[in-house]
């Protein structure tokens, strides 16, 4: 679950009841601080029982929520950037899936942008086998269902869009997530991933409380240590295909396959090489968990 909250000062208690909804494994929160510079947020107030909070409180202040269960542990990329957050979880004994919040200001400085920029591609370019980063960026001039940017060669927006594309990321955020009174709607919350079918089933759902941009909410579908479901997938790479070839040159085809219709002949020949794959390649099985954003 993902949202840009515009302050958590007065919407905990409509937050905590969102999330016994939806019962999110993972929750991105962006602009968690108060318009209201005058009042100091302190990390302890952004925590929920349940689950391990990494907070940013640059800025507007960024917050990332992990369930206990799943052992996240914070990260810090190479380079660091203002009002950005990130932590690792580990998704089997070899694999590990990177998340991180990014609040990027509409006022930002060219070395912000840049800083930005870098921090993304750092935290990108760890062994990682899993990516996932979600916040506002506030970049209205990119239009992501058709890989435009409406701008300048010079804007900070397409020099974002530069760096989306050299770590060929993509971006499953395609309907407006912002919307104000007397403004066009636009997409500044947005989701990547390195996998486009890492995403499944996003949602545009209301705002919390007062705030302008909507809440989002997906699957993403990853091995996980804490599984849920097993699958059997066979290993071709380590199968012996010499006794393989033995078996289905030993079928007597023709006697087999006279007289059939194209489908029963498909059929007929389909359940040979089946039985000969069961029979010569060996197989794994895997333990699948679908992490609730």
């Amino acid at each position: 679950m993902y949202t840009n909250i515009d302050g958590t000062s007065n919407k905990m208690d409509e937050l905590n009841a969102k999330i016994v909804e939806l019962n999110p494994d993972v929750i991105g929160l962006t602009e968690v601080k108060p318009k209201n510079i005058y009042y100091q947020l302190s990390a302890q107030e952004l925590n929920i029982d349940g689950y391990t909070v990494f907070v940013n409180l640059s800025g507007r202040g960024v917050a990332l929520y992990v369930k206990d269960c799943y052992g996240a542990v914070d990260f810090k990329p190479k380079h660091e950037a203002d009002a950005t957050v990130w932590c690792t979880v580990k998704t089997s004994s070899t694999e590990t899936m990177v998340i991180g919040v990014v609040y990027r200001s509409p006022s930002s400085t060219e070395l912000q942008n840049k800083s930005l920029e870098t921090n993304i591609r750092s935290a990108a370019d760890g062994v990682f086998h899993h990516f996932l980063l979600m916040g506002d960026f506030n970049f209205p001039e990119i239009n992501w269902n058709i890989s435009r940017v409406n701008a300048a060669d010079n804007h900070p927006a397409e020099s974002f869009w530069n760096c989306i594309q050299d770590l060929f990321l993509h971006q499953h955020v395609l309907d407006p997530t912002h919307y104000r009174h007397g403004q066009i709607a636009n997409t500044l919350d947005l989701v990547f991933t390195n996998g486009e079918e890492l995403v499944t089933d996003l949602q545009y759902n209301v705002p919390i409380g007062k705030s302008h941009h909507l809440t989002l909410t997906w699957t993403t579908t990853c091995y996980l240590q804490r599984a849920a479901t097993r699958t059997v997938k066979h290993c071709y790479n380590k199968g012996d295909f010499v006794a393989m070839r033995k078996l289905l040159s030993m079928v007597g085809w023709d006697e087999k396959l006279n007289e059939l219709t194209l489908e029963e002949m498909w059929s007929e020949i389909k359940e040979s090489i089946l039985e000969a794959v069961n029979e010569c390649i060996p197989v794994i099985t895997y333990f699948i968990h679908s992490f609730i954003f």
